[in-house]
């Protein structure tokens, strides 16, 4: 993916020595928000579970001139989690910024979604931003500064409908009840804890729907399209910009107008 005309926003001073962690950065919202995130200046640990996706997403940052390294692994799994902070650690000294993308999908009704996939979807969707919390804020604490912003989805409001099952709409809720939470607690060590709420987009994730599914979630939009990565990757930066310290416990629709709420 190739993100154009962010050349005049390198090196923004207020993003200046910022480190950050994307996971599910090989693709999708998490690369564009990883790209953009180093288009500013910021350096970026780039996860997935998938190492040559990983890997492909650092080579799109490095060739657009900024920093960037692989930090490939399962991040539902809390020894990985270990792994890619102490990773952060000897490569950039701590972290700024954490981005919680990683996550799958789930389709199913919930009578046809047995426990194990369940179980599957929850600790991708949501305990993995349980784990990758709590090692953020251990570094964050010592510098009284934070960004987290998590990704949540439409689904959380809708239990499931045309995205995701109810197991991925259930992860989705989780993650901004989880979200508030972490606000709540940690505002006072100057971390704030924010989640954007997309809609449809085109995305990997998203490109086996059927035509007349897209369809009807477009027509349900005010603006009558879906978003693409990038437009989500702007809410994230958005959130995680150090401008942004007076939001705190949001989570922000990015849906072309459908929730209206």
């Amino acid at each position: 993916m190739h993100i154009t005309g962010l050349d005049e926003e390198r090196h923004d001073q207020r993003w200046e020595g910022q480190r950050a962690l994307v996971t599910g950065s090989g693709q999708g919202i998490g690369q564009a928000a990883a790209q953009l995130l180093a288009s500013k200046g910021v350096r970026v640990a780039v996860n997935d579970i998938v190492p040559e996706r990983a890997e492909a997403t650092v080579g799109l940052i490095t060739q657009a001139g900024g920093e960037a390294f692989a930090a490939p692994g399962d991040i539902s799994n809390p020894s990985t989690v270990e792994r890619v902070f102490q990773q952060l650690d000897e490569h950039y000294g701590g972290i700024d910024i954490l981005v919680n993308d990683a996550g799958i999908i789930i389709k199913d009704t919930l009578d046809n979604t047995d426990l194990e996939r369940w179980n599957r979807i929850l600790a991708v969707n949501l305990t993995a931003g349980f784990l990758t919390i709590k090692q953020a804020v251990k570094r964050m604490r010592t510098q009284h500064y934070g960004r987290i912003v998590n990704v949540s989805s439409i689904a959380a409001k809708h239990g499931g409908g045309y995205l995701g099952g109810v197991a991925y709409a259930a992860t989705k809720a989780g993650v901004a009840a989880l979200t508030r939470g972490a606000a709540r607690e940690y505002a006072t060590d100057g971390i704030n804890v924010n989640a954007v709420m997309p809609g449809l987009t085109y995305t990997p994730m998203t490109s086996g729907m059927p035509d007349w599914k897209q369809k009807a979630i477009e027509d349900s939009t005010l603006v009558k399209h879906g978003g693409q990565p990038y437009d989500i990757a702007r809410a994230i930066v958005f959130l995680a910009d150090p401008e942004s310290g007076y939001i705190d416990g949001e989570t922000l629709d990015v849906d072309g107008g459908t929730s209206l709420d």
